[in-house]
């Protein structure tokens, strides 16, 4: 099934949104104790001003601030074990977007912004780049999803790995 023209031209414009949203929230996250260039990048929105990440909070919050984009993650990766149309997939990745626009920055613990918040971004960039290569693919004649299976299941064993790695952080 083709997708029209405009799908891959949106997840071009949800990736690139999102590194933009990454690079603001980069640029908030420089109070505190993370050296310069080493702060996390999970925001989908700018912080409030003045407001920093906690150095420290319950053990509890991370996993439930996190939450609901952890789980639309894993979501997304147990409906690629099942198998996803394109359509199905970019609609999925959507969830994704809703998800992550969600989190609340400036009030996630800097602790777990290192070690749950940025696998679990990483993860959705992997997501994103597997989108990519294949609405790229669907856009491009003679183009099959076998010529670009290979890369496509990389990039998806990649985002499972940085999941694993958000879930046990």
């Amino acid at each position: 099934m083709k997708p029209t023209a405009p799908a891959p031209a949106r997840l071009l414009a949800i990736f690139c949104l999102s590194i933009a949203l990454a690079a603001l929230a980069l640029a908030g996250c420089g109070g505190g104790s993370a050296a310069p260039g080493k702060g996390a990048t999970t925001a989908a929105s700018t912080p409030t001003a003045g407001a920093k990440p906690q150095a420290h909070a319950s053990p509890g919050s991370c996993a439930s601030q996190l939450g609901p984009f952890l789980a639309s993650l894993d979501t997304l990766r147990r409906k690629l074990e099942v198998g996803l149309s394109y359509e199905q997939y970019v609609a999925e990745v959507g969830a994704v977007k809703a998800a992550y626009a969600q989190l609340p920055v400036d009030r996630l613990p800097l602790d777990c912004l290192l070690k749950s918040g940025t696998p679990a971004e990483r993860a959705f960039d992997k997501y994103i780049a597997a989108a990519n290569t294949w609405g790229e693919c669907l856009a491009e004649t003679g183009c099959t999803a076998g010529t670009i299976e290979s890369t496509l299941q990389d990039e998806w064993h990649l985002a499972s790995h940085f999941l694993g790695a958000a879930a046990s952080g």
